[in-house]
């Protein structure tokens, strides 16, 4: 787990740079035409992004010196509004500014009074700044040197189907920070207990979350964890079909866990539906001969309740 959010911390994806200075490729929109944006971002590939006042932050930053920007994946793309403001990346992850102050040709200077914005582009978000000057005559503190971005305060840019490993880590982890909401799909049997915490929706992927607790001394030692879409009313075994559903990502490996109290663990899938007819089963056995199988049945109006992971 150390491991995991050491990685997620120095989290950096590939990408290609661009550097333009002085074009704008943000929307900006009135108050009254903002609405819900911030989730449709997330449902919706093909709406415009669309940045107002709620989105951007502000800082202020000294005027005679360099400003550093750190973001967490690689930089594709940067605009500062302002032509009196020249910038750079001396690395993919990082862009650095600073202004232009010429006293001898003070119209072709930016001014201790203005403001400017920079927007940068990343494969997964947009984040929008609004940078002003530090009072020269100020003792106040807050002026920011070096400004490292949060995913989380930026605009997502939905390209799912460009996920990596890294980037599923992210939505695990944003997983774990939320509480139960499903507490009716749930089994105990042979001293053992499985129940699904949550079932997430992230555009076309589908995240669940599943719980576990040994109830006994004996360790659990996981052999594996299916999920199977099975027919509700079976006449018979012949005539029964089951298909199995292969998660895309799962934020542990389940092949030599151990239970010896609780345990948590994540599973990514493309989206998929099934009709009333059928359930989704989630089934846990143990590797031993004598195992303690344990499963829980999906019901399908459980996958359209499913909450939007990132809202």
């Amino acid at each position: 787990m150390k491991n995991k959010i050491i990685f997620l911390l120095l989290w950096i994806a590939a990408g290609t740079v661009h550097v333009v200075i002085g074009q704008n490729i943000v929307t900006y929109t009135k108050e009254s035409d903002y609405t819900n944006t911030k989730e449709s971002n997330y449902t919706n590939r093909n709406s415009q992004v669309a940045v107002d006042e709620k989105n951007v932050q502000s800082f202020k930053i000294p005027y005679q010196k360099t400003t550093h920007i750190i973001s967490p994946e690689p930089i594709l793309y940067v605009d500062i509004s302002s032509p009196y403001v020249s910038g750079d990346l001396p690395e993919k992850h990082i862009f650095r500014l600073k202004p232009n102050i010429n006293t001898a040709d003070p119209l072709h200077s930016i001014n201790r009074d203005e403001d400017f914005t920079v927007t940068i582009v990343t494969e997964t978000f947009i984040t929008v700044y609004k940078l002003s000057f530090n009072d020269k005559n100020s003792l106040d503190q807050s002026t920011a040197y070096v400004l490292t971005i949060d995913p989380d305060k930026s605009i997502q840019l939905n390209n799912y189907k460009k996920m990596n490993h890294e980037d599923y880590d992210r939505l695990a982890y944003r997983a774990m920070s939320n509480k139960r909401k499903i507490f009716n799909v749930h089994a105990k049997e042979n001293g053992m207990e499985l129940w699904l915490n949550n079932v997430y929706v992230i555009g076309d992927l589908m995240l669940f979350d599943l719980g576990a607790k040994n109830h006994t001394n004996v360790q659990y030692d996981i052999n594996d964890i299916d999920f199977k879409l099975m027919d509700k009313y079976s006449v018979s075994a012949t005539v029964s079909q089951e298909i199995d559903i292969k998660p895309i990502y799962q934020f542990s490996k389940d092949v030599n866990s151990v239970i010896e109290n609780k345990w948590h663990n994540y599973y990514i899938f493309r989206k998929f539906t099934y009709p009333s007819k059928k359930t989704l089963e989630i089934k846990m056995s143990e590797s031993q001969i004598s195992g303690r199988p344990i499963s829980i049945q999906v019901d399908y109006n459980q996958i359209l309740e499913s909450k939007n992971l990132i809202n």
